[in-house]
């Protein structure tokens, strides 16, 4: 995880405890301040608002889609989770791992020396990138399969988390391009059905990223990634869902 440790079990019953899954939006990568993550956010915000001891899992990993995600929760639980939050984008819909290492984005030994692991696996990349006009390459199409499976690994991943007896919702992030277009994908209207037919709360960050966008409150690290804005507002988000659900004071019966 991305986030403090913490033991597997509650020690305290007065313990709230959230788990955040999701890939790369959440996890942020080498280009976040660990300070600045909106689950380290949102730790410190639920502590000072709920008056109680508050663990916030950051379960993620770059790439990661709903396989991955029911995976790593197959394999080592969800921690006496009270909430569980799901963040997903539109590449989540269809988003199988795939096990090839034989492109230059899985090397699989260490370089010589750091030029040539630039001229090999980031430079072709990067004259793409100026030659097509700075465009994004496109991920491939899934197949229907490969969605299917996606989004049944999503159901799975739902009904596994509220068998542990934690409350659902999934954060809907939009890419940029959605948010311009005023379009999302197709795969997100694949994703909101899903979600909507296991009766999942939508954390939708729609219209926050437009209204920070329009403000001038840039809230993107690049096409898709939060940055410090970003992940504030995700932040915000979840941590307004979850005052809905806040749990009685100490002592209260």
């Amino acid at each position: 995880m991305r986030s403090p440790d913490f033991a597997a079990r509650k020690s305290d019953h007065n313990e709230s405890r959230v788990m955040v899954l999701g890939d790369s939006i959440i996890n942020g990568g080498g280009h976040t301040d660990q300070t600045e993550l909106a689950t380290e956010l949102l730790r410190t915000r639920l502590q000072a608002e709920w008056n109680r001891p508050i663990v916030v899992g950051n379960i993620s990993a770059g790439s990661w889609g709903p396989a991955n995600l029911l995976a790593y929760a197959n394999k080592y639980g969800l921690f006496d989770a009270d909430f569980v939050v799901i963040v997903l984008g539109s590449q989540d819909a269809g988003d199988i791992p795939s096990f090839d290492l034989s492109g230059t984005d899985s090397p699989t030994r260490k370089p010589l020396l750091a030029s040539i692991e630039f001229a090999q696996r980031y430079a072709p990349a990067l004259l793409r990138f100026f030659a097509s006009g700075r465009k994004v390459d496109v991920a491939p199409t899934p197949t229907g399969e490969q969605i299917e499976e996606s989004l049944d690994a999503l159901r799975q991943l739902i009904d596994l988390s509220r068998s542990r007896g934690a409350m659902v919702a999934a954060v809907l992030h939009w890419e940029r391009t959605e948010l311009t277009d005023n379009m999302p994908h197709a795969s997100m209207n694949d994703i909101r059905r899903t979600l909507e037919k296991r009766d999942v709360p939508i954390i939708d960050m729609h219209d926050r990223l437009r209204d920070s966008i329009l403000a001038g409150r840039e809230p993107f690290r690049d096409y898709t990634h939060p940055n410090a804005v970003g992940q504030q507002l995700m932040c915000d988000a979840i941590a307004e869902w979850m005052n809905q659900h806040r749990p009685p004071p100490h002592g209260s019966g």
